[in-house]
């Protein structure tokens, strides 16, 4: 089936949640895969770099613990993972298969972990894609015009990026909402997020 609707990706912070079309759904765990993959770690500045390295978990055991729980869960990892060498590194992890109430799906990974998961309709997209105390950012993907305005304007977040990812203009409103933030910054908006007003209240007695 045709939906028009490639997919929805929700950004926490460094956590993404991606819903992925039923016929695009084989396409969000192998390709992203091979990408991941194929690209060389390190330092940016380095010559044939293009990735950071692999995020150190050191004695936060918060990334790698919902890492290693995702197959008990239920879910497949596709690629990734937490290094075996002793490095406590989590590699840039991709993950379909998990409850829609399983901590890895829902909670704040601070980590290089993308969680995919299907739909069929636009109303079960947007579902799930609201179904989140989180709501900094979303990406939309989609080649029909009108529905990308029409799901934009339903995605209960800041920014909506619709086939693109992190165009930021700074003239533009910038913050989350939900438990990703209240109020906004960025243009006209700035002025009044970093301003403190102070009231002085002063009783004058009249004769």
């Amino acid at each position: 089936m045709e939906l028009g609707l490639a997919g929805i990706a929700r950004q926490h912070r460094a956590e993404h949640r991606v819903h992925a079309g039923v016929e695009g759904f084989g396409r969000a765990g192998t390709l992203p895969s091979a990408v991941c993959r194929a690209r060389a770690q390190g330092r940016p500045p380095r010559p044939g770099v293009n990735r950071l390295r692999d995020f150190p978990a050191g004695s936060d055991l918060g990334r790698t613990t919902y890492v290693d729980a995702a197959e008990a869960l239920g879910g497949k990892i596709h690629t990734g993972g937490v290094a075996t060498d002793g490095s406590w590194l989590v590699r840039p992890t991709i993950i379909d298969g998990l409850a829609l109430d399983a901590a890895p799906y829902c909670e704040e990974i601070f980590g290089p972990v993308c969680v995919v998961n299907r739909f069929a309709t636009e109303e079960e997209v947007v579902h799930l894609a609201n179904d989140t105390r989180y709501g900094l950012n979303a990406m939309l993907f989609t080649e029909n015009l009108s529905r990308a305005h029409r799901v934009a304007s339903r995605l209960r977040a800041g920014t909506v990026w619709v086939n693109c990812f992190f165009i930021r203009d700074l003239r533009t409103p910038f913050g989350g909402v939900g438990d990703s933030g209240v109020g906004r910054e960025g243009g006209n908006f700035s002025r009044e997020f970093f301003t403190e007003p102070k009231a002085v209240v002063m009783q004058i007695a009249r004769s």
